[in-house]
């Protein structure tokens, strides 16, 4: 990416119609961020876009497949899923850089002026240690299905790779990295008067958590990830994380449609 560009905020167990703060509360608890870029139907760049086309200066490299392409959709053109198959093979490379298409989203505009993002005049070399080997990036990429690589300090770009016929100007869910996107959303709210304090509870803003926890929960604690609510993650099919996906989606898909 060159630029911040706009950011659209995923509220998987939400509803369309959300005001700021109701949007920012729901984020706090469950959230994932992209910027966007106009794309076309299927999931290529639109025509006209402004910078659409890929970089093709000093930067991201790019790879049409990667480990086990199959199994992710390339023989299929990286397919996008629905709320149902969204997380599947062959599913969910495309459906990653696309959930807006499959799950309600709000728009948070870009500044007028954003911040820009520069360019390192050469790429570092990475080294990591694996299995007793000393392998480089490329050997990291091989072995792991990653669709995009990015190593940034301040406002600098160092690394930049992509997979899966992904590129610069896709849409990716950032995880982790949201929580620091609702952060400030929750700082814009205060500052404009449309969330009192970070000490209410999040159902003062989102009345369909006032049965959870997390609704009682005050943003505070949402924010620092202190809610006091045991969560395990650990991936297993059979953990929180995997309950609670299953859960949202129940609720979700009646209204779903593949798309």
């Amino acid at each position: 990416m060159s630029h911040l560009n706009e950011t659209r905020t995923f509220l998987w167990p939400g509803r369309l119609g959300m005001s700021l703060p109701a949007a920012c509360a729901l984020a706090a608890a469950l959230v994932g961020c992209a910027a966007p870029t106009p794309m076309r139907e299927g999931g290529g760049i639109a025509p006209g876009s402004a910078g659409a086309e890929p970089s093709a200066h000093f930067g991201p490299r790019f790879a049409t497949g990667g480990p086990d392409a199959d199994a992710y959709g390339t023989s299929s053109g990286y397919p996008i899923g629905d709320r149902s198959t969204f997380a599947n093979s062959p599913f969910i490379v495309g459906s990653f850089s696309h959930l807006d298409r499959i799950f309600e989203s709000r728009l948070i505009r870009r500044a007028a002026t954003p911040s820009a993002l520069r360019r390192a005049p050469s790429e570092p070399a990475l080294r990591h240690e694996y299995a007793g080997e000393t392998l480089t990036l490329e050997g990291y990429l091989t072995r792991n299905p990653t669709t995009g690589f990015l190593v940034a300090r301040g406002d600098t770009i160092f690394v930049e790779r992509y997979q899966y016929l992904r590129n610069d100007r896709h849409r990716f869910a950032s995880w982790s990295m949201a929580k620091t996107v609702t952060s400030m959303l929750i700082g814009i709210a205060i500052d404009e008067g449309r969330i009192r304090s970070i000490d209410d509870p999040a159902a003062a803003y989102v009345p369909a958590l006032a049965s959870t926890e997390y609704g009682r929960t005050p943003l505070r604690h949402l924010l620092q990830m202190s809610s006091g609510v045991r969560f395990v993650e650990q991936y297993t099919g059979r953990d929180d994380l995997t309950r609670l996906l299953a859960d949202s989606i129940a609720r979700l898909v009646p209204a779903a449609s593949t798309r």
